[in-house]
């Protein structure tokens, strides 16, 4: 299935499931939309006070009221799994911070991720250093402070290279480098 929305900076609505990208562009035909390097936008200028979207057998309502003018209304679509007709893990990605890592990986990520952070506090303790976990739901996502100075943030390039390190010694001289 696919997930209809209307973005708007910090609103998102959504509009509806389809069985097909044929059938979302067949709904779309109703609104002033526009379409730049294969992207699609709301023309929000041109959308009524109130205007009903007939498709089959639904009525969907779109209001003008809805959206600021001065700013793009991005059209976007995403498979969607439906949950009861899948068998083992669900594709799709997961949010880790401010990163989309996909699920199949998201496991092995997480327990690199924590395996990595957990390492290099106690490297960095016993060593007699100070090491903070920080950022927590932050924009950036979460970083580890070394003597109150950022030392890392905990990306996907921090857990890549902490799987290829062949120790803690060898993972922290990255850092030391800087």
């Amino acid at each position: 299935m696919l997930l209809l929305q209307f973005l708007q900076s910090e609103l998102t609505m959504d509009v509806g499931l389809f069985e097909s990208e044929d059938q979302i562009k067949e709904w779309l035909e109703q609104l002033p939309i526009y379409e730049e390097d294969e992207v699609y936008f709301l023309d929000g200028d041109k959308l009524n006070d109130y205007i009903e979207i007939s498709y089959q057998n639904s009525r969907y309502p779109v209001t003008s009221f809805s959206f600021d003018e001065s700013e793009s209304i991005l059209i976007s679509w995403t498979e969607v799994p439906v949950i009861s007709q899948t068998d083992g893990l669900v594709d799709g990605v997961t949010k880790v911070d401010a990163y989309m890592i996909d699920n199949a990986d998201l496991k092995d990520y997480i327990s690199a991720r924590e395996e990595a952070v957990s390492s290099l506090m106690n490297h960095y303790r016993e060593k007699g250093q100070q090491v903070d976990r920080a950022g927590h739901a932050s924009e950036d996502g979460e970083y580890l402070l070394l003597d109150g100075e950022l030392l890392t943030h905990l990306d996907p390039m921090f857990v890549d290279q902490w799987k290829k390190s062949v120790s803690v010694d060898s993972f922290t001289e990255q850092f030391e480098e800087e």
